[in-house]
């Protein structure tokens, strides 16, 4: 456990998850997110002077934290925390209640607590925005890259996308690009020769790490509606994207801009300007939540739509559909066909 002063602020940030993979694959981007430089010295931990807001950073997908946690987080006065993981959204969150806030990424409308607040997932470390990726239209060698596993209805991504040349495609076998022989600065000088990056679901959830990172190399991010809604508007608010019903209607509007460079180059630059006004502004509204700011007092947009969604018994029916009945029968159905494929 570590934990570093936020310059400017009186806020501390924590780290409660062990050290590893959980707790440093986007830990820049956390860091960046709370605008702290990443060699800044640990300190060791000590009373709390002048009851300064604390913010706790753990990593958890099961259904309830471990013990030592929620101890901690009932003991603390003006503790807010930042969870991360949880695509499956099958976490408890009774606990979320002794805190005075939450950050966390994949929105669920289904929480109760007013004072929690979705953000981004967020880049693997390494990721974040590099000047030497090349902006230089005549550079792009690719139309679209991916590289990731291919499951669900990425194989109908790749089918609608293919006719679009030329493109970079890239199968593997485990997440974050594992088995491709790709490092983080390979995907960056990677990104950097592309305009677009098509951006399927991950295993249940429409956010994906491909989002941000892609972002942060000046690429335009290609998605398609979660149950004919924009999912990430509730995590980008007013976004850019290029957004599409299936991904043959994406391919129809990649094809646009290949048509007319012109557009292509403008659609660029304003992804790029949206994205840099968007982070100066999450970065203010995560300021204003830790002075205790309600979701109402926030600038940027998403937080809008997610006060709204959540009051919206269509959306909550989707989402309980997809993430309780869509995604139990897919457990259910992997716990059966190893039983029957012998059949």
């Amino acid at each position: 456990m570590t934990k570093s002063i936020i310059p400017g602020n009186v806020t501390q940030l924590i780290w409660k998850t062990e050290f590893g993979n959980q707790s440093t694959f986007e830990r820049q981007f956390i860091e960046d997110l709370f605008q702290i430089d990443g060699d800044t010295q640990t300190v060791i931990e000590k009373n709390n002077p002048n009851e300064m807001p604390i913010v706790a950073v753990y990593s958890s997908n099961k259904r309830t934290v471990d013990d030592s946690l929620s101890k901690y987080i009932e003991s603390q006065d003006n503790l807010f925390l930042v969870h991360l993981s949880n695509e499956s959204l099958l976490h408890s969150d009774s606990y979320y209640g002794f805190s005075k806030g939450v950050l966390r990424p994949y929105f669920n409308p289904g929480i109760k607590y007013e004072n929690v607040f979705t953000i981004p997932l967020g880049y693997q470390t390494g990721f974040k925005q590099n000047l030497a990726v090349n902006s230089d239209p005549n550079a792009k060698n690719y139309m679209w890259v991916f590289v990731g596993q291919l499951k669900s209805d990425r194989y109908k991504m790749v089918d609608a996308l293919s006719a679009l040349k030329p493109y970079f495609l890239k199968p593997t076998d485990q997440f974050g690009g594992g088995g491709s022989g790709f490092s983080v600065n390979n995907m960056i000088e990677l990104y950097g020769s592309t305009n677009f990056v098509p951006c399927p679901s991950g295993n249940i959830n429409p956010d994906t790490f491909r989002v941000m990172e892609c972002l942060e190399c000046g690429c335009i991010p290609v998605i398609v509606t979660f149950y004919r809604i924009d999912y990430f508007k509730y995590i980008y608010g007013d976004h850019p994207f290029i957004i599409g019903k299936n991904w043959k209607d994406v391919a129809s509007k990649i094809q646009f801009y290949m048509n007319n460079p012109k557009k292509m180059e403008e659609k660029r630059n304003d992804v790029a300007l949206w994205y840099e006004n968007y982070k100066i502004s999450l970065k203010s509204d995560i300021r204003r939540i830790l002075t205790g700011a309600s979701i109402d007092e926030l600038e940027s947009r998403q937080f809008y739509y997610q006060k709204y969604a959540k009051k919206s018994l269509y959306i909550r029916l989707i989402f309980w559909f997809h993430f309780r009945f869509v995604f139990m029968t897919r457990i259910l159905r992997s716990k059966i066909n190893p039983f029957t494929k012998h059949l």
